[in-house]
């Protein structure tokens, strides 16, 4: 149950939907929670309009589409619990996009500027190899429609169109951050609809191996989208959102999946000795350590068996964000 909402908070929010000219742009409201792959359609406000768009959320816990942990990688949600997912480029099929979109509160009006935004993280390494892809690549941006487009004509007319009013144009390679892709547009038509998606054919898009190890068997390339923003507010696309702003980093680990050792290492020292736990994916313990912090720590692994695990970190100040690890014994 939620708690009720302060007049200030009220207030807050209030004001920053009305700048949002896209609804639920964090994906929080829906009315399903989804039981596997290909539900954004759950999503209040939001439909796939080409192949299988996913929604993951922490409400599906323990499912291929659990927040933070899921079958097509680890990450906590930008902004809320939840979160879309689309395949964005597919080794040997060139046509393969999966694409979704939503109305807008309002038409876009021709010559006035707007700001653009939306994060992106980067998945693989997932629970499951076969849903974790093993490729990245840029592409994947904004485009409006004044039209609500059938399945087909996604399909033969936005595909390798090569058009975006905004795209990621670097590609990312680092699984365990967000993303910001942001910017400046200027409409030239009364635009209603909001598409999301991988626009750019297969040598534009730059695809790149992302997981070396051989862990991924999916072929191809796989993002999740959240806190999409479209705003005549100046600035309001560069405003950072609450999620996450206080977490700790999560640690460093290498490799994964892992042998006999694992590596670990944290980001700016520790306070006090460090504990380490590590859990099965339903939650009963397997191994702990103690140990006092240093550069590089190393976990000996060689007596536990082959499985998906999370490994908890803590100090004095708390718990660092758990990390999934898959084990493979030598």
């Amino acid at each position: 149950m939620k708690k009720p909402m302060t007049a200030a908070a009220l207030l807050l929010t209030t004001t920053v939907c009305a700048q949002n000219l896209v609804p639920n742009g964090s994906f929080e409201e829906y009315i399903d929670c989804p039981p596997s792959f290909s539900f954004i359609n759950s999503v209040v406000g939001w439909s796939g309009y080409s192949n299988s768009v996913d929604y993951l959320d922490t409400c599906a816990f323990g499912t291929v589409v659990s927040v933070p942990f899921s079958a097509l990688g680890y990450q906590y949600a930008a902004d809320g619990g939840g979160y879309a997912g689309i395949i964005t480029y597919e080794v040997g099929d060139p046509l393969y996009r999966e694409i979704f979109g939503c109305h807008l509160t309002q038409a876009l009006q021709p010559g006035i500027p707007l700001c653009l935004s939306f994060k992106i993280a980067v998945g693989g390494f997932g629970f499951d190899p076969a849903g974790s892809v093993n490729h990245t690549c840029k592409g994947v941006g904004m485009r409006f429609l004044t039209f609500d487009p059938t399945i087909e004509s996604v399909t033969n007319n936005l595909l390798n169109s090569n058009i975006a009013a905004l795209h990621l144009d670097v590609v990312p390679t680092d699984t365990a951050i967000w993303y910001t892709v942001s910017g400046t547009y200027i409409p030239d038509s009364a635009y209603t609809v909001l598409l999301i998606g991988n626009f750019f054919n297969d040598s534009l898009s730059t695809p790149m191996l992302l997981d070396s190890t051989g862990y991924g068997t999916f072929p191809g390339a796989y993002v999740f989208i959240d806190d999409v923003r479209v705003s005549y507010q100046p600035g309001f696309c560069d405003l950072t959102t609450g999620a996450g702003s206080m977490k700790r980093l999560a640690p460093r680990i290498w490799p994964n999946p892992v042998g006999a050792e694992l590596n670990i290492s944290l980001a700016g020292g520790a306070r006090g000795p460090l504990s380490l736990d590590l859990f099965t994916m339903d939650g009963r313990s397997v191994a702990s350590w103690k140990m006092n912090p240093s550069n590089t720590m190393t976990l000996n692994f060689s007596q536990i068996r082959s499985g998906y695990y999370l490994l908890q970190t803590s100090d004095e100040s708390g718990a660092y964000p758990a990390i999934p690890l898959v084990h493979l014994e030598p």
